[in-house]
């Protein structure tokens, strides 16, 4: 018998629907069946990947990352009930000279 499976995640990059359309090809070639795919356009589906992993996971956009969550950092944070909208100092309790 000739079969088609038609699932536009395929061939499998994450999870889900084409690693289950997969393992029931398998299962009907271990049959002696016939068995092929109508997906996506592989060169469109794998050029759309290449940008993606070039864009979030460069060096340079890893570096911008951590470079937004340092700033982020170092911005002080209001306190709640600071007229200023800047972060207030804690109380110091004690003598600091440890006398």
């Amino acid at each position: 018998m000739h079969l088609m499976f038609v699932n536009y995640e395929f061939p499998p990059v994450g999870g889900g629907a084409a690693y289950a359309s997969l393992a029931t090809a398998r299962e009907f070639v271990s049959m002696g069946h016939r068995v092929d795919f109508l997906t996506a356009q592989r060169e469109r589906f794998a050029a759309a990947i290449r940008h993606l992993v070039r864009e979030r996971f460069s060096w340079h956009s890893i570096a911008r990352q951590y470079e937004s969550i340092f700033e982020q950092s170092l911005k002080p944070r209001a306190t709640k009930g600071s007229a200023t909208g800047r972060a207030e100092q804690p109380p110091v309790y004690g003598d600091r000279t440890g006398k």
